[in-house]
């Protein structure tokens, strides 16, 4: 008899691709952007400001299957308010990132 059970549901389909938060954030210089993947796959990191322009394009390469960490510098950057936009192939995901 099982009393309990503990896993993944089958109902529950893996993370593809997750954009977990950034830290620091505020940031004033070195940011980092943990991104964790199922594959290995291109990918390419913006920052953009928040009408959508392109202010820096932080990252053009190769994630890995797992976890992976990306690096940004906003020391020049103006204060306000910024998007990170990362785009691959499973999806294009976004989240805030404050500058001081």
């Amino acid at each position: 008899t099982v009393n309990c059970t503990v896993g993944v549901s089958e109902n529950e389909a893996p993370v593809a691709l997750e954009l977990q938060p950034a830290f620091p954030n505020p940031s004033k210089g070195i940011t980092c952007i943990p991104v964790q993947s199922n594959k290995a796959q291109h990918a390419t990191l913006l920052l953009t400001d928040i009408a959508g322009r392109v202010v820096i394009e932080a990252f053009d390469g190769m994630l890995k299957q797992g976890d992976n960490k990306l690096f940004l510098d906003s020391w020049d950057l103006s204060a306000g308010a910024y998007m990170l936009v990362l785009q691959t192939e499973s999806g294009n995901l976004s989240q805030r990132l404050m500058v001081r």
